[in-house]
């Protein structure tokens, strides 16, 4: 059975400085967000910071964000947390706070991929977010 969202987002929270701007980033078409998205904060850092972040955003989008508090886990641990729900979605995305992933990067896949059945994967080049701060493409 499909869920009504049309897109579960798995993010691993890498870094507190890299949750900030990726919140800020993908909160660019809040619209889409709450129409057709649902969102899994997986946090590896689990600090004061991260969580008053996480915390904040759950409570903007109660329907559409789950929190998960994952001290010191792999992406890899973490993404397998949520594994058993993404079957509900018509399409899920496993992303981490480096790449800066925008509600409207996938607002443009869900329309030029809709009406297409052929389609089972789907790929972009998100901007990468360097330790440095700048950003390049991902």
């Amino acid at each position: 059975m499909e869920n009504q969202f049309f897109c579960q987002v798995n993010v691993w929270i890498e870094t507190e400085d890299g949750l900030k701007q990726w919140l800020a980033s993908f909160e660019d078409d809040p619209a889409f967000l709450k129409r057709s998205l649902y969102i899994n904060l997986l946090d590896s850092v689990d600090s004061v910071e991260t969580r008053a972040a996480v915390a904040a955003f759950c409570a903007k989008y109660p329907d559409n964000a789950s929190a998960y508090a994952m001290p010191e886990c792999a992406y890899a641990v973490c993404y397998n947390k949520v594994r058993g729900s993404a079957k509900a979605f018509k399409y899920v995305n496993y992303t981490t706070t480096a790449a800066l992933v925008k509600a409207s990067d996938l607002k443009r896949m869900d329309n030029q991929i809709s009406g297409q059945r052929n389609i089972a994967a789907w790929s972009f080049y998100p901007v990468s977010v360097q330790p440095d701060g700048s950003h390049k493409p991902y």
